[in-house]
């Protein structure tokens, strides 16, 4: 009985923290949630046809069927998305589905492709570093996507990105050499780049018979996703709206980029991941912007209040709350305790437009769930933390 009376009081606080003040509400941030299931939720389709998206929760007793309140396309416009998930396709390329319900979101891949009677199917064969020189992992063809997994530190890095050989964009059977580009720096398994603004890089280096190519066009551009790591965003304060693929090259000691050959780079932050259509293979990287410079560079993109979950979560002891203003704003963020008892507060002062982050250091309170809640003149929202000792 005790503990239901204390479970009410704390509702009824979270309640009073959101509502203590007749405020005007725009939209939050949405957030990913795992036991929102899409289906298909990757899949390789061809033009001039139809697929229909279905929406699941995962719940304890079993998976159920829901509706979603809102479909979108995003990357190549494919065609049209129905209120109902149906998806028409036009034309050629990729997109991202993402399904909206309440406050939660999820996304699927759709890869469309001309329909073909070509005979001729090419192999791409991957090969990694070995203790021997390269080492082949696997071979696909064309019209098929590899999915990078299971590699060992430090390249696990890379594990979860993917190519797609669309068919007929090879006329000849090539090997793909995977590897960490020279220019990395390779710390106790840990990897960065060397650049503030750079947040990960791959190389891809295509041969052909045992000769390497310089260069390698392709007869109609290959979709890529790279994936890139949470920790490297949080040591290069960078903001992961702002991340999109380009091309490397390491001249004379310094890094140069370039986005000649790259269409329709997608960026997928609810899954740390970024697509693009591509016209050769080389080195490839996810560039971004630092978050104190976002307002500057994409304002334009941030039209609403948003308070994102902390990173890490749980945490030991110090974890980063990131927020974004569409406008200038006096901000107020505090920390407080399950029983509603104010703890700390990290911001009381005035922000200008765009994200800001700020680092909430626990080593002081004890183990267990904290609340933190932002206020503005026309924002509040709180969101829940977890503290492990």
């Amino acid at each position: 009985m005790k503990n239901l009376i204390r479970e009410i009081i704390v509702v009824l606080f979270l309640l009073s923290l959101t509502f203590a003040q007749n405020y005007s509400y725009k939209q939050t941030n949405k957030e990913l949630d795992q036991n929102l299931i899409i289906s298909p939720r990757d899949t390789i389709v061809e033009t001039n046809s139809e697929i229909e998206f279905d929406l699941f929760y995962k719940t304890n007793s079993g998976v159920v069927d829901t509706t979603a309140d809102k479909w979108e396309m995003k990357g190549v416009d494919l065609g049209s998305i129905s209120n109902e998930g149906i998806l028409t396709i036009d034309t050629t390329g990729f997109a991202l589905i993402k399904a909206e319900l309440e406050d939660k979101v999820q996304l699927g891949l759709v890869i469309a492709q001309q329909k073909t009677n070509d005979e001729t199917i090419n192999q791409i064969e991957i090969a990694v570093p070995s203790p021997l020189g390269y080492e082949t992992i696997t071979t696909f063809e064309e019209g098929k996507k590899w999915v990078i997994g299971d590699l060992p530190q430090p390249m696990n890095i890379y594990n979860g990105a993917m190519l797609y050989f669309p068919i007929g964009s090879l006329d000849e059977n090539i090997q793909i050499r995977v590897n960490i580009p020279d220019f990395a720096n390779i710390e106790q398994e840990a990897v960065s780049f060397g650049r503030k603004d750079l947040v990960s890089a791959i190389v891809f280096d295509v041969y052909v018979n045992g000769n390497q190519q310089e260069h390698y066009e392709f007869e109609m551009p290959l979709l890529v996703g790279m994936v890139y790591q949470d920790e490297m965003l949080e040591q290069l304060d960078l903001d992961p709206q702002s991340l999109r693929l380009i091309y490397t090259e390491y001249q004379k000691d310094s890094i140069h980029y370039s986005t000649d050959g790259i269409e329709k780079s997608t960026n997928n932050y609810y899954q740390n991941s970024v697509f693009a259509k591509i016209s050769h293979l080389s080195v490839l990287g996810i560039r971004g912007v630092e978050s104190t410079s976002i307002s500057e560079a994409y304002n334009t993109t941030l039209q609403e209040f948003k308070l994102h979950q902390n990173y890490p979560n749980p945490f030991n002891p110090t974890t980063t709350i990131k927020y974004g203003l569409p406008e200038v704003s006096d901000v107020k963020i505090t920390i407080y305790n399950i029983n509603g008892k104010p703890v700390e507060t990290l911001v009381n002062s005035s922000k200008h437009p765009g994200y800001h982050k700020v680092k909430w250091n626990a080593s002081d309170v004890a183990s267990g769930v904290y609340f933190y809640r932002i206020a503005t003149d026309e924002f509040v929202e709180v969101k829940k933390c977890v503290l492990l000792k």
